[in-house]
């Protein structure tokens, strides 16, 4: 649904690409943002939101705004991928030698695939002591294995993108997975919500789409990987090692090949629609137990500033081809959605940096509340959708588009993921629900909005979603976000979730730092060598690798067989940063 701000402007050029990469949106769009923040704020003045008695302080405040608004946008944006210093590997023994670098060049090894994650998931919180490899060639090709009427079994590299790949330029239609399978009549019943990942991404932090009733570890059949000593390795379905580095976070080794074995290719019908909160999936914690168990897919965006208070949901299932007419699911990618929301976004930060006692503040939270009910209007659309544009529901219509128009990005947003039991949703609702009509949002900026959905129960063993079905919940963080930080922003949300004892967090994602999360308090003094412990190492650092431990132990039943399998396979840690050391408890 594209934001309806009137006189938006499309610039597409192929030149900008190479501009974004470099860090920052590139020209025009910050000047164009800037107007339409500018022109959408002070229309408020001529709706009557803003008092006159307000006027000249609020217009200087614009002005003011407008000129750090465009200034944010031109920055560097630590949070878009990068390919600096990354080197290519082509095939396993380029792969092998590059292992061997890392240890030679005393630097961990990590590999760059699409980038969806935390930046410092992927290549560490200081990348200088990091190699940075990419692959490609040979560990991102498509080999069909066999193929009958009822399905393919097909080995793909671990370097291949699902979808297309914004910034990889030699990411393509052609040599994209989902097309690949999908041109030879397949399908993957289950995708995660973006597809610009590459197959190895999608496993490593246990990627989950929207329902009860698929999940990647069933399509899956081998997973090939090397490990820390430049050995391959052949993981099989229902192996201890296929379970451990299904969901590993690249801590085993650099994941090759992945044997996929995949069914007819399908249709996905269903209804798109943004309503009022009372009439939504999520009226209720009952709705919203109904809606995941109901639909084969299930997920529901809530918008909860005061004054706006509306869900967009999507509910749907598969369907034989021949038995529907074709209907659309989106629109082409319109970049006055990107530049529109960028302008609200900002209005909604400027209006949550004021002071509680600042005489703008009450208006702007209306006037913020109108912009939000005009960008987000309440609509019904129902589609029959091939599977691989309406399961990878946040991917626009046209990534290639997408590609050459930065304005795309304007809306990059980082999150922090709880997964919860599914038996826990009744819990997780109530908390949420608790929590929106306590603070009742004074500072618009804060929610953004929040998503709601579920995932089937996984065999890998570091996977959030291991022993039980889940609900999952995750706020949003606009990357251009000003007024605080993105830990200060998701620490509201792990007070109240993580006290949730089977509640669990997505690996590539914001986590709380490490030890600062403990079941009631007290340190855990458990004998535990075979997770990576000496001696002689101080105090303090002890105390919060026990503390992690213990909270990782008690949310992951399988955590310390696990880390013993680790050490086996990378006993040097040359894929271990000091993210991951911390986030798993180890030396």
């Amino acid at each position: 649904m594209p934001y309806p701000m009137k006189g938006a402007l499309f610039v597409l050029s192929a030149g900008l690409s190479a501009d974004l990469v470099s860090g920052s949106i590139p020209s025009p769009y910050p000047e164009i943002v800037k107007d339409t923040f500018s022109s959408t704020a002070l229309s408020m003045l001529d709706a009557g939101i803003i008092s006159e008695a307000n006027r000249a302080a609020y217009e200087a405040l614009i002005a003011d705004e407008s000129v750090k608004l465009e200034a944010a946008l031109k920055a560097d944006n630590p949070y878009l991928p990068t390919f600096d210093g990354v080197s290519y590997i082509s095939t396993d023994a380029e792969l092998r030698q590059a292992i061997y670098q890392a240890k030679c060049d005393g630097k961990k090894l990590r590999v760059a695939g699409s980038q969806h994650s935390k930046p410092a998931a992927i290549f560490g919180d200081d990348p200088t002591k990091t190699n940075k490899i990419k692959l490609t060639g040979d560990l991102k090709s498509i080999n069909v294995i066999s193929q009958t009427a009822d399905e393919l079994v097909v080995e793909v590299g671990a370097g291949c993108s699902l979808g297309i790949d914004a910034f990889d330029m030699m990411s393509t239609p052609e040599n994209s997975l989902f097309r690949t399978v999908d041109a030879l009549g397949y399908a993957f019943p289950m995708t995660g919500g973006v597809s610009e990942q590459t197959v190895g991404g999608y496993l490593s932090t246990s990627t989950s789409g929207g329902t009860l009733q698929h999940t990647t570890a069933d399509i899956i059949d081998k997973i090939q990987f090397m490990d820390g000593r430049g050995r391959l390795h052949t993981a099989v379905k229902g192996t201890d090692l296929f379970n451990a580095v299904g969901t590993s976070m690249g801590m085993l080794g650099v994941l090759t090949r992945v044997t996929f074995r995949l069914p007819p290719k399908f249709y996905v019908q269903g209804v798109e629609e943004t309503v009022p909160f009372a009439d939504s999936f999520l009226s209720s914690s009952s709705a919203l137990k109904d809606a995941c168990e109901n639909n084969e897919y299930f997920r529901a965006f809530i918008w909860a500033q005061p004054g706006v208070n509306v869900v967009t949901q999507t509910y749907s299932k598969r369907v034989a081809i021949e038995d529907v007419t074709y209907a659309p699911m989106k629109a082409a990618f319109d970049p006055s959605f990107s530049i529109g929301g960028a302008a609200i976004l900002w209005y909604l930060n400027v209006q949550a940096a004021l002071p509680d006692d600042s005489p703008l503040k009450l208006e702007m939270s209306f006037a913020g509340s109108t912009l939000i009910n005009f960008a987000v209007p309440q609509n019904s659309h129902s589609f029959n959708e091939t599977w691989h544009v309406a399961l990878p529901i946040d991917d626009a219509k046209d990534p290639e588009l997408v590609r050459l128009d930065p304005a795309s990005h304007l809306l990059r947003v980082q999150f922090s993921e709880f997964w919860v039991a599914y038996e826990d949703l009744e819990l997780v609702y109530d908390t949420m629900a608790a929590h929106f009509a306590e603070s009742n949002f004074p500072n618009l900026g804060a929610p953004f909005f929040h998503e709601y959905y579920p995932a089937k129960e996984s065999p890998f063993w570091m996977s959030m979603s291991y022993g039980h079905d889940m609900i999952r919940f995750e706020p949003f963080f606009w990357e251009y976000q000003f007024y605080q930080s993105a830990e200060d922003f998701f620490q509201v949300y792990w007070d109240l979730l993580l006290k949730i004892p089977s509640a669990r967090m997505h690996w590539g994602k914001w986590h709380p730092a490490p030890g600062s999360v403990t079941e009631d308090g007290t340190v855990d003094h458990d004998d535990d060598d075979d997770v990576d412990d000496d001696d002689d190492d101080g105090d303090d650092k002890k105390h919060t690798r026990k503390t992690q431990r213990k909270y990782l132990k008690q949310r992951y039943p399988k955590y310390k067989k696990f880390m013993k399998m680790r050490k086996q396979y990378d006993p040097d840690q040359v894929f271990a940063t000091d993210y991951w050391k911390g986030l798993l408890g180890m030396k």
